[in-house]
Formats: C-alpha cells, sequence, structure tokens
C-alpha cells in the first residue's frame, strides 16, 4: 500500500547469492532495479596429524582439509616457524593443493598436502601452519603442526668405533642400496580421487586427479565413460606420447586426457591428470567417468571413478561491447542461449521477449512466445529455425535513430529463464553547409555567415571556426567571435544545428584568407567534417588626402551614430524547449540579438483554451509603494541576462524556468512579447508545450 515491494529472505543459502531484479508494473508504467546480495560461509580446516614424531632426515606428509566455504575462491598456502631462528618461511615448492570440491548444500571443500623432511634436530619443536584466506575471513585461518623430533642414542668409544668399521665395511652397500632404493626400486604411485567442481551443461570444465610418488616414470592412463552399463575408452595417454611431443588436440573433443608431468622430489615422480570435459547433459548427466593408471610397480591397474551430474542453468551468451551502425544499415542483435536439455528444442516451451530502453523509458520490440510472433517495431524478426538450436538472435532492417539504446533479451525455456543485454548505438553522419562560400569585401567591414549542420545523430557535437592566414601560414581559433544555436530534433530524430561568425577584416593582406567550420560528432571516428569560405579584399579607391580625410571624418561620425546612436530592431529567434516532463523543472532559452540601445521589454503569457494570461514581465512591474505585482501562481519565471555585442549593439538570452504541470501545461501555449524602442509593434514568439509523465520505482 506504500510503495515498498521490499523481499525478506530467512535463513540466507548460498544459492541465494547473485543480483536481484525487483521489476515493478504500476499500469501502464513499469521499472526495474537491481541489487547484488553476497552470501559467504566460514571455512574450517582440520590437519591430518597435528604432532609429527620423526627421526632428521626423514619424510613425511601431513593434509591440511579447509572445509564448508562459500564463495569458491579461497587460498591456501604454507608456513614454517623455526624455533630457532624465530623466523618464518613459505614452502610452496612442498605442496600440492587441490581444486575445490562442491558439496549438496552449495558449500566446497579443499585440502592441501605439505611433504615434510626434516634435516637436523635444530627444527625439533618447528611449527608448519596452514594458512587460509577467504572472502568471509578478516584474518587468515590458521592449523597448525607441531615437529617432535626423536633425539640420537648416546654411545661409548667402542660402539662408535665398531660402528665406524662396520660402516667402512658396508659403505660400498650402502651406495649401492641407496642408488638402488633411489633410482632402480619399483614405487607403485598413489592415486587420489577425481575432484570435480560443478558440471554445468555446455561450460568447458577441468577436473583433477593428483598421482603421487612413483618410480620409474614410465605409466599409461586410459580413460573410460560408463554409461548404462556400457564402458567406452574416450581416451588413452602413456608417457611416451609426451617424450615425442605429439600434437594432441584439446579444444574440440568433449572429454580429453592432459596430464602434467612434475619434476622428480627424492627419486620419484609425480603426475597431476587434468581431464577437460565441456559437459552435455543428455550425454554424461548420470554416467561414470573411469580414470584407469597403469605401471610397472603394479600388479593391477588402479581404477578411479567419479559419477558426473551435470546441470542445466539457462544462460545467454554475454555482449559486452557495444554494436555501432549507422541509419539505414540492417543488424542482427545476438541472443545465444544455451543449458537446456531438449534438443531441437520444443518452440510451444519457448519464448523469447526483447525490449528496448532509451531516455523516454522501456517498450517492447519483439516477442515469440510458444509458436506465436509478436512484431512491434516493423521490418523485424526471430528465425524459428534458429531458436531450435538456442539463437534468439533478433534481426532489424533500415535502422533509425528511434532505435538506438539498450536491448534486453528475456529466454524463458519452461520452467527455466535468462536475461541478457546489449546496447546498440545508432549514428547519422552530419552535413554541412555555409551562407556564403566566397566573400567580397573591402578592409574594415563586417559580414556575417552562417555554417548549417544538419541531420545528425545522436545530439552531441562540436562546432568551431579557425581562420587560415594565407600571409602567415598559420591556424588562429575564432571562438570568441562566433555564435552557436542549441541543437533543434526533427521528425525523423535527427538533430540541426548552425553556428554564426562574425567577419571583419582589417587590411588586404586578408585578401584570400580561409575561414572553416570544423563539426566533431561521433559517426566522424577521428576525422572532422568542414565547410570552408574564403574572403576576397578589395583595396579602398585611390582618392586625394582630402577627400580621404574627409571620407575618413564622415565615416567616424556615421560610425559613432550607428554604433552608439541609432536604434537598431532586436531580431529575437524561436523558443528552444527541450523535453517538458511532468514535475521536472525545466530551462527554455530563447535569444535575442543585435538591439540598441539596451533598453527592453519583454512579457510572457500563457494561452490555454483561447485565454490568455500574463505570467511574468521583465523588467518586473511595480506599483505605488515600489512593490512587484502578484502575477500568476504557475512556475512560470522570466531571467533575461543582457550583454554588450563586439559592433556596439546588444544582445539577451532569456531563460524561461517552468516546472511543467501536465494538467496545466500540456497543450497550451507559451507567448514571448519583446517591445524595444526601435520597433513600431512589438514581436511575438510561440511554443506550443507537451508535456510527458514517467514512473519510477526506488530501494
Amino acid at each position: 500500500m506504500g510503495g515498498d515491494g521490499s523481499l525478506y529472505i530467512p535463513n540466507i543459502q548460498p544459492s541465494d547469492d547473485g543480483e536481484y531484479t525487483c521489476t515493478v508494473i504500476v499500469t501502464p508504467e513499469k521499472a526495474i532495479r537491481k541489487v547484488t546480495m553476497e552470501v559467504s560461509a566460514v571455512p574450517t580446516c582440520t590437519v591430518s596429524d597435528s604432532r609429527l614424531e620423526m627421526h632428521p632426515d626423514t619424510e613425511r606428509s601431513v593434509t591440511c582439509y579447509v572445509s564448508g566455504f562459500y564463495p569458491q575462491s579461497v587460498r591456501i598456502h604454507w608456513e614454517k616457524y623455526s624455533k630457532v631462528s624465530f623466523n618464518k618461511a613459505k614452502l610452496d615448492d612442498w605442496t600440492y593443493t587441490s581444486i575445490p570440491v562442491q558439496n549438496h548444500d552449495g558449500t566446497y571443500n579443499v585440502r592441501s598436502l605439505l611433504s615434510v623432511r626434516p634435516m637436523s634436530r635444530d627444527e625439533d619443536g618447528d611449527v608448519y601452519s596452514c594458512v587460509i584466506s577467504h572472502r568471509s575471513l578478516r584474518d587468515p585461518l590458521t592449523c597448525n603442526v607441531t615437529i617432535s623430533l626423536q633425539p640420537v642414542q648416546e654411545v661409548t668409544c667402542l660402539m662408535i668405533g665398531i660402528g665406524l668399521g662396520i660402516a667402512l665395511l658396508l659403505l660400498l652397500s650402502l651406495v649401492l642400496s641407496v642408488i638402488y632404493g633411489h633410482y632402480i626400486r619399483k614405487a607403485p604411485p598413489q592415486v587420489l580421487d577425481v575432484a570435480a567442481p560443478e558440471l554445468i551443461h555446455g561450460i568447458r570444465t577441468t577436473l583433477t586427479c593428483p598421482i603421487l610418488n612413483y618410480r620409474p616414470r614410465n605409466m599409461e592412463i586410459n580413460l573410460y565413460l560408463m554409461k548404462d552399463d556400457e564402458e567406452t575408452l574416450v581416451d588413452a595417454w602413456s608417457i611416451r606420447q609426451t617424450d615425442s611431443d605429439e600434437n594432441r588436440s584439446l579444444l574440440y573433443r568433449p572429454l580429453v586426457l592432459d596430464p602434467v608431468i612434475l619434476p622428480p622430489v627424492h627419486g620419484v615422480s609425480s603426475c597431476i591428470c587434468y581431464i577437460h570435459i565441456t559437459p552435455d547433459k543428455q550425454e554424461h548427466h548420470g554416467a561414470k567417468l573411469i580414470l584407469e593408471v597403469h605401471h610397472k610397480a603394479l600388479e593391477a591397474p588402479i581404477r578411479k571413478g567419479l559419477t558426473l551430474w551435470v546441470t542445466g542453468t539457462l544462460e545467454i551468451r554475454r555482449m559486452d561491447s557495444p554494436i555501432e551502425k549507422l541509419q539505414g544499415h540492417d543488424i542482427i542483435l545476438p541472443c545465444l542461449f544455451y543449458g537446456y536439455e531438449a534438443s531441437p528444442l520444443d518452440l510451444s516451451t519457448v519464448s523469447v521477449r526483447w525490449t528496448l530502453r532509451t531516455s523516454e523509458g522501456e517498450r517492447q520490440v519483439y516477442w515469440f512466445n510458444g509458436g506465436i510472433h509478436f512484431q512491434n517495431r516493423p521490418e523485424s524478426h526471430i528465425s524459428e529455425s534458429g531458436l531450435t538450436g538456442g539463437d534468439g538472435s533478433l534481426y532489424i532492417y533500415n535502422l533509425h535513430p528511434s532505435d538506438d539504446g539498450e536491448y534486453t533479451c528475456a529466454v524463458i525455456v519452461t520452467p527455466e529463464n535468462a536475461i541478457s543485454k546489449v546496447t546498440m548505438e545508432v549514428s547519422v553522419v552530419p552535413t554541412c553547409t555555409v551562407s556564403d562560400p566566397s566573400l567580397e569585401m573591402t578592409p574594415d567591414t563586417e559580414r556575417s555567415v552562417t555554417c548549417h549542420v544538419s541531420a545528425f545523430y545522436p545530439e552531441p557535437v562540436t562546432i568551431r571556426w579557425i581562420k587560415y592566414s594565407k600571409v602567415s601560414s598559420k591556424n588562429f581559433k575564432l571562438d570568441d567571435r562566433t555564435y552557436i544555436s542549441i541543437p533543434i530534433q526533427n521528425y525523423d530524430g535527427t538533430y540541426n544545428m548552425k553556428s554564426l561568425l562574425s567577419v571583419r577584416p582589417m587590411s588586404t593582406e586578408e585578401d584570400g584568407d580561409v575561414y572553416s567550420c570544423v563539426i566533431t560528432h561521433r559517426t566522424l571516428k577521428d576525422d572532422a567534417l568542414t565547410c570552408n569560405l574564403t574572403i576576397s579584399v578589395h583595396p579602398l579607391a585611390d582618392n586625394t588626402v582630402l577627400i580621404t580625410g574627409a571620407v575618413l571624418g564622415i565615416l567616424l561620425l556615421l560610425l559613432y551614430y550607428f554604433s552608439h546612436i541609432r536604434k537598431a530592431p532586436p531580431k529575437v529567434l524561436d523558443i528552444a524547449a527541450p523535453e517538458l516532463i511532468h514535475g521536472k523543472q525545466t530551462t527554455l532559452t530563447c535569444h535575442i540579438v543585435n538591439f540598441r540601445p539596451s533598453d527592453i521589454e519583454i512579457n510572457l503569457y500563457l494561452i490555454r483554451d483561447n485565454e490568455e494570461t500574463l505570467a511574468d514581465t521583465w523588467p518586473p512591474r511595480r506599483n505605488e509603494n515600489d512593490e512587484e505585482y502578484p502575477l500568476l501562481h504557475h512556475p512560470l519565471t522570466l531571467l533575461p541576462v543582457i550583454s554588450p555585442s563586439i559592433n556596439g549593439a546588444f544582445l539577451c538570452t532569456c531563460y524561461i524556468y517552468i516546472i511543467p504541470d501536465i494538467h496545466v501545461h500540456d497543450g497550451a501555449k507559451l507567448m514571448l512579447e519583446v517591445h524595444h524602442k526601435a520597433l513600431t509593434s512589438p514581436i511575438v514568439k510561440k511554443l506550443r508545450m507537451k508535456v510527458t509523465g514517467k514512473n519510477e520505482s526506488y530501494y
């Protein structure tokens, strides 16, 4: 009842994480807002052995289990704290961390293995720490393992001597046994479980299976897919393929082995076996993946199995870059979706709705719903043959400026749905003309020239004037001698604009100089559009000094009269108005140029139902107590700004402030009446107002 559509969610779960969209419809208007919620679950950690009792120069492994965290991104590293030096050191070279595995509640587990090999009694009491960093933790989480080294028992001198003698006798056999134990004796591989992240239909994913501590390095791996009790070999690998650098295609097969052999440590080899899969819900969901490892130290191969669960979340391939097109061209707006179960699709279960959001609001462009087409934009369509394969792209022919904006493709494949957005920028290249391509003048005279820039879109455009001097071969900007109007929109959505330049050559040296109107616009990229005019400056007639002096005197008198005494009537341009929105303050402008003297009177009238009402005056009218007469209560206010011109005349920019009321102003006329001493009757300019209304939804 009070405009609050907030959503209350008790007992937040990881599956609640993501971007929420609230769509509000108050017939017939609509508004959409988005908010992102980040759900986190704090990890816990345990270690396989909190205290390791060892002898120097022996090796043990310890595992750190990190459980129940969300989101998936987590960082784990090992640190060693030395009791002797009080220093901490990272141990990245002696660790292996698996990829996170998702639980049924949406949280993740991961494990990290560390190989510990103390070399002397000085390391007794050293602490190895598994350090976990995660979004949910302000400070890292730590699990510790303490090393306890057993002392070497004391012996007598006699026993030492006997031992040395025995050592000398057995030295050769010891060396041979070490060589055998580290480089010759076979060691069977330890094959860990296959770790798999979430498998999503059509999304390339990598599974991992660590194979550790085997010797020799020769090994063979077979990959099988079991479905409906039938086992099929899908890929095979051996160390000979790596040694021969055989080119194995990894990109275009749905299941492929990609083992990576790690450098040997203490004479044994290890391998991280990557399995690349492009899940297909129909092909792989419920099937069993079997990894079979063959090695000389094994009597029978080791087999590890994993049942595949493929989710079919409907998604649309994103396109982040805007699409740029010119008016009149054709376009295909992409909407490629995947993650559905049935292939080909049953179109009776499919809905694809395209909408367009512009500054004026959101409107429907095209809607395909269960086999029925609703075409709102003429010359557009969606291909049914494309829809059966997951292609809901929109074809639009003969683009117009009204097609510019942000498009939304909303796809429903019952019961799932997905939304994607793409921005299209429609542009129209401007054209330009000048009122006089060539000007014939005499020194110290003044002429005006207009540059007309027409039929461009979008509205932002820059116009400037540049003078090229034939004598100095230099360019000069003329910003202080120009006037630029505001853009005026045409019926087809394009805009027109004009710029005025005052030209006043001072000597015949300016004969042949070129004045350029330079236009920059989105459609022109790094190039500018230029319209040129060339001036021809003719010398004055050769008269006697007396006549010249007399003429100059008369000209000075006339110049003073025309520039400071003679009345000049104002020129009133049309009232320029942007879009009028109900309740939103807006400024209209009207330019009054080239008048003298500066005294001017302006009346503003509101005409509605053929009734004319005075809304404001300038200067304000006052009564005998020097108080302003009260006028309309409508929010209409005049604010003229008068400034001197370069030719002794005056310019006035008349601002009209209005807070539009759709019930009062829509369809009414504004009338601006200008009075001046040089006018025999006032000049009147009228504007019919169109007020629109909008609805908004806020958080």
